[in-house]
């Protein structure tokens, strides 16, 4: 589970209190684990991240639900193309607070949002490049129940080669990655996902009808 991102000088992030991420014993996660990716060789560099942690149990947990999609196929000089992904959310509520959107240099603009009987709400849109953090929302943004959230990347491709979906800097892709926080006292009857995060990947275009 992705919980942290940061680049290009971003603001930091500060979770609302009384939210923390739930790790360590009785959890998946056993290990903290920080990458640190750079383009150009760098001395005497200090990058890091500051965590807090603390043994005291939170009354709301955090988690991170990764919404984006694979099916990455620019083709040459070609602007305005549109990635769309969707899924629908099963599990108990959860509540947006923050949210990072995340492309290459091809990228645009990302969006994600929340359908509910046949309501569509913004929940962001992002520039992938701008400064890239978790950005709190002005209003956290609430997911039910049988909620769709859907969204999509679009990008301008003014190279004369089709550009595909991949991790460096000559591949593209499309990222949305939204922190929320949940009831922790909300358990899921599944013991092989108990106290792990509701959602964790919104992927791919499975309701392809609601995201066109």
């Amino acid at each position: 589970m992705i919980i942290h991102g940061w680049a290009r000088n971003a603001p930091s992030l500060t979770l609302p209190e009384n939210v923390g991420f739930h790790v360590g014993r009785n959890t998946p996660y056993k290990y903290v684990v920080v990458n640190i990716h750079y383009l150009s060789i760098l001395k005497n560099d200090y990058s890091g991240n500051q965590l807090i942690m603390t043994r005291k149990p939170l009354t709301y947990h955090a988690g991170v639900m990764l919404g984006g999609s694979g099916r990455i196929y620019l083709q040459p000089k070609t602007n305005s193309i549109r990635t769309p992904f969707s899924c629908q959310y099963n599990g108990p509520p959860i509540s947006i607070f923050a949210v990072r959107v995340h492309a290459h240099q091809w990228g645009r603009v990302n969006s994600l949002y929340r359908v509910r009987k046949g309501e569509i709400s913004q929940i962001v849109k992002g520039d992938p490049q701008w400064p890239q953090s978790f950005y709190p929302l002005a209003s956290p943004v609430d997911i039910q129940n049988n909620d769709y959230v859907m969204g999509q990347c679009v990008y301008d491709n003014t190279e004369d080669r089709v550009v595909t979906v991949g991790s460096t800097h000559r591949d593209e892709m499309c990222n949305v990655y939204s922190m929320y926080s949940y009831d922790s006292t909300i358990q899921s009857s599944n013991r092989k996902t108990m106290n792990s995060p509701p959602i964790q990947m919104c992927w791919d275009n499975a309701f392809s009808s609601i995201a066109r």
